[in-house]
């Protein structure tokens, strides 16, 4: 199947970005089995790596949150003016790409207390968020 020659730039980018996020939430899903397979049947709470992940895991959702409430809306409103500025563009796309890595982030941290032995309702506080800032971080086009 040929692909039309005019697609513009733009659209190619946010065809990839909703793929890239249809695949992270997938892999976020993914943990939850991979974390209950991989569990051995051990069952020990461990305060202080619960603790420890959980200052990580804020981090990192500060930092998503900014990137979606700070950095993506200027990059967005230098679109709205440029919908195929390169550069805006790439910086578009890695934003994307660094708010997806770290959002999957908190949620590997449930697949890694879930390995560990910590009991599911923990691992799935960082499931959920993992998820939740996933599903926040969607693609939108700038309108």
């Amino acid at each position: 199947m040929d692909e039309p020659k005019d697609v513009r730039l733009s659209e190619k980018l946010f065809a990839l970005l909703r793929i890239l996020h249809i695949a992270i939430i997938v892999m976020t899903l993914f943990y939850v089995g991979l974390g209950e397979i991989m569990r051995g049947g051990r069952n020990t709470d461990q305060p202080s790596l619960m603790l420890m992940m959980s200052g990580l895991a804020l981090v990192e959702i500060a930092i998503v949150l900014y990137i979606r409430m700070k950095v993506l809306p200027k990059i967005e409103d230098g679109l709205r003016l440029d919908s195929e500025d390169r550069q805006l563009l790439v910086r578009l796309r890695n934003t994307y790409t660094v708010s997806f890595a770290l959002s999957m982030g908190v949620a590997f941290y449930g697949l890694v207390l879930r390995i560990l032995g910590a009991p599911f309702s923990n691992a799935a506080i960082f499931y959920g968020l993992g998820l939740a800032l996933v599903i926040f971080c969607a693609p939108r086009r700038p309108h």
